[in-house]
């Protein structure tokens, strides 16, 4: 399939001109103004090239491209104008981060070769955000899934926020998607430093002592330096650092001042929070209630994007039996697992994975567990 290329130009003779070099190599939408451009760009993308004139009535062709840098920052971005000048050359390139800069009037032999390599560009850097997010993602989950063998109660608090966070992240139309998701996949990461005692009274719920709860407030920052030098994960890493912080903290001198980060933290500490509400046996209802009742402390448009990805109502849970065999990566199983000696091989609440899902059909082909389990599937939120 031809890559999409956006032109805009007031005049219609170049528009036309420039329809007709690239046509045959492209499939090109063009637009006779900066916000009829922005409209293009939201409605008909993605485009891999965005070219634009710089002198425009209304929206100048530098803005047009400030606005394609933020809303589509993957499309690559040429400036084409008769005004030449190093000022406007170095605006272009610094603000609107701009690939290639043209002069009119322009040699179609040229703008042809720039807008191949604009195309080639935009592949070279698809190419390369899906190979670091897909391989780091993959990565992180098969070693969360090899989690759940030596810690069910961690992993299944891991799958079950990432989840949450995940929904609420679709929801915003957050950008950075895989920045939040690995964040939430690898938020509890710092506790493996601390004694398993401390970690176990934790997730059940009990209070810890003075010394137990200064140990435990550590693990945010211990997480975060485990991987600073790890390329790419400086968002990730801020993201776990603050997720215990409370959203008023954000409106202070000396907060970060990335929105990203604030956001990621403030995710992950609403998502863990009306987790942990809920496996303590919380309905939804009362947990949004939990959250809605501590605006300080949990993002209220935050917490919004959380009501609004919630599927599960009070009292509204099926549950049933189905046979081990028949499980399906996603499915929720209801209540702890345990084998017939009594090991603990997954949390209610966990959601089935395909480690998981190949590990019960080993147990079973032992005879370690029984041939059925008891999944939750929900209804509607009213």
């Amino acid at each position: 399939m031809s890559d999409r290329v956006l032109c805009v130009d007031d005049d219609k003779t170049v528009l036309e001109v420039l329809r007709r070099v690239l046509s045959p190599q492209f499939v090109v939408v063009t637009a006779g103004s900066g916000a009829e451009g922005m409209q293009c760009l939201q409605h008909q993308g993605p485009f891999a090239v965005v070219m634009t004139d710089h002198q425009m009535p209304g929206i100048s062709g530098l803005r047009f491209l400030m606005f394609v840098r933020e809303s589509a920052p993957d499309t690559v971005r040429i400036m084409l104008t008769a005004y030449a000048d190093m000022k406007l050359a170095m605006d272009a390139v610094n603000e609107g981060a701009v690939f290639r800069f043209l002069t009119k009037p322009f040699q179609m032999d040229r703008l042809q070769l720039a807008v191949q390599a604009g195309a080639g560009q935009y592949h070279l850097v698809i190419a390369e955000r899906e190979l670091l997010e897909l391989t780091l993602q993959g990565s992180i989950r098969v070693l969360l899934d090899i989690l759940a063998t030596t810690n069910p109660t961690a992993h299944a608090q891991s799958v079950r926020v990432t989840g949450a966070v995940v929904a609420m992240a679709r929801c915003l139309s957050l950008p950075y998607l895989w920045q939040v998701e690995c964040a939430a996949m690898l938020a509890p990461i710092g506790l493996a430093v601390l004694p398993k005692p401390l970690v176990d009274k934790y997730f059940r719920g009990e209070p810890l002592t003075a010394s137990e709860g200064a140990m435990l407030a550590q693990y945010p920052a211990t997480g975060s330096a485990l991987l600073q030098h790890i390329p790419r994960m400086g968002d990730v890493a801020g993201m776990i650092a603050h997720q215990q912080f409370p959203a008023g903290f954000w409106q202070g001198k000396s907060a970060p001042t990335s929105e990203r980060i604030r956001v990621g933290a403030q995710l992950l500490l609403i998502a863990t929070t009306f987790e942990r509400a809920r496996v303590s046996g919380e309905g939804v209802v009362p947990a949004l209630a939990r959250l809605d009742a501590a605006p300080a402390t949990y993002d209220p448009s935050l917490v919004a994007a959380l009501r609004a990805t919630m599927t599960a109502q009070q009292g509204g849970e099926q549950r049933k039996s189905i046979p081990v065999t028949a499980l399906q990566d996603g499915m929720v199983i209801s209540r702890d697992l345990l084998t017939r000696h009594g090991l603990l091989l997954l949390k209610g609440l966990t959601a089935v994975t395909p480690v998981l899902h190949l590990r019960l059909q080993n147990y079973l082909r032992q005879g370690e567990i029984e041939a059925t389990v008891e999944i939750v599937e929900y209804g509607r939120l009213n």
